[in-house]
């Protein structure tokens, strides 16, 4: 019996033509949800953009039968449908990832979905996970001309500044301290952005 209501009409007629009947009904019901198959985490890389990658796609098997399926796919937060006979996706940008969704529908109106995801990454892409190196860092420096005060080398960012003159925030004087031109070197694409020293106190004024 196909899956649903099917009227059964049964007869029975004796050898004097008398004929009597009955009818029952058979129902039928479909609980078992469609069955599919997605190709999982797909990575590749590459220098050249767009890309094309293939994938394979999805299946799906069922008991009675499918209605229909559908492909959708998430990309910066949005869900868009997607051609289910196009078996690739084209990336305009790297790294960059999509996730698929794969979703079928069997005749009984019972649905099963599975995800697959494309990962595009960059060729021979390394990630730098050293920071830069300060070279020539001077110690913790004590100015004697003027009220007790400490003035603490710079920790953070290389500044090029030899020469740093301080006012303090008492209107006692000035004081100037010198140290040696402060470096930086990196082991990767080298340094993105010069820093500034951290001084403290306010006003601050630093000359070349």
């Amino acid at each position: 019996f196909p899956v649903g209501v099917t009227t059964v009409n049964c007869s029975a007629k004796d050898a004097s033509r008398n004929t009597q009947t009955c009818t029952l009904t058979v129902t039928v019901l479909d609980n078992q949800a469609p069955k599919v198959t997605c190709p999982g985490i797909l990575r590749n890389s590459t220098l050249t953009l767009p890309y094309r990658m293939n994938f394979t796609m999805p299946t799906v098997t069922d008991n009675v039968g499918v209605n229909y399926t559908q492909l959708e796919y998430q990309s910066g937060g949005f869900t868009f449908p997607y051609n289910s006979s196009v078996s690739y996706f084209v990336f305009n940008s790297a790294p960059s990832t999509v996730i698929f969704t794969f979703i079928a529908v069997d005749k009984a109106g019972i649905a099963s979905s599975c995800p697959f995801t494309l990962f595009l990454g960059i060729s021979n892409q390394t990630i730098d996970v050293t920071p830069p190196t300060i070279v020539n860092c001077p110690s913790t420096m004590v100015l004697s001309n003027l009220p007790s005060y400490t003035a603490l080398a710079p920790s953070a960012y290389n500044s090029s500044f030899a020469n740093f003159t301080f006012f303090t925030d008492v209107d006692a004087g000035v004081a100037s301290i010198t140290w040696p031109s402060i470096n930086a070197t990196d082991n990767g694409t080298g340094i993105d952005s010069a820093g500034y020293l951290s001084l403290g106190g306010e006003p601050q004024h630093c000359t070349q």
